[in-house]
């Protein structure tokens, strides 16, 4: 028979192949992620199958399906001069008798500085600070990315979602132009996508007189636009 120093000398990682692949992915899925955090350290095999996007997404997915939500955390935002972030879970919100908020500390934060939660999917957050920086912000294993400078105006609007067709994230901003002049005012839609780090304009638009299904968009052309500017200046003229 081994002794109990030769067992014990028997590393995790040979023992892990003694349990099916298919069973340590089904255990490990299952668990809140800064459990998976440790357990990172101890193999190589399990650093690799936890790391893998394919592991991320079957995680994703049983968490999302959860009906207990034990893996769910709501963030909340104060209101100013403090611009505090707080996190609570959200079973107890639900089923708790007591629910405690703790003080969230997001990237860049800065005392009284101003932070916006654009949106949340699958785990990240979107957000805008001091209302020029954009970061991607995985709270739960507490890293981020600050987005390259979308180069615009006066930012009006914000959207933030994952694109399931091209397996991408992408943030949307609408800005207005720092021009003074009003009716050179043109309205910036520009996107970006994770997968290319990129920046792109989608379009510019100056004002709303196209009428879909009782809906009214903002889509003339600058073309068009300095047609009715040229137009105006010829009835005055007259």
């Amino acid at each position: 028979m081994e002794s109990e120093a030769q067992v014990s000398s028997i590393s995790m990682e040979e023992l892990s192949f003694e349990i099916p692949i298919e069973l340590i992915i089904e255990i490990l899925s299952r668990l809140p992620v800064k459990s998976l955090l440790r357990f990172k350290c101890v193999s190589k095999s399990w650093l690799f199958l936890i790391s893998s996007p394919e592991f991320a997404y079957t995680h994703l997915g049983i968490a999302a399906n959860s009906k207990e939500y034990t893996q769910h955390s709501v963030i909340l935002k104060s209101y100013p001069p403090d611009f505090k972030l707080k996190n609570c879970s959200l079973s107890s919100l639900l089923y708790g008798s007591v629910t405690e908020a703790f003080d969230l500390s997001y990237p860049m934060k800065k005392p009284c500085g101003y932070v916006r939660i654009v949106g949340c999917v699958n785990g990240l957050v979107c957000l805008v600070i001091e209302q020029k920086y954009f970061l991607l912000w995985n709270p739960s294993i507490r890293k981020f990315k600050k987005l390259p400078d979308p180069r615009g105006g006066y930012y009006i609007m914000y959207g933030f979602g994952y694109d399931e067709l091209h397996d991408d994230y992408k943030v949307v901003v609408i800005s207005n132009s720092s021009s003074y002049n009003v009716l050179d005012h043109a309205v910036v839609v520009r996107i970006y996508s994770l997968k290319s780090d990129s920046w792109r304009n989608i379009c510019e638009c100056y004002e709303a007189d196209i009428y879909i299904e009782s809906l009214v968009w903002p889509v003339i052309t600058k073309q068009t636009r300095m047609q009715q500017q040229q137009q105006r200046r010829l009835k005055k003229l007259r």
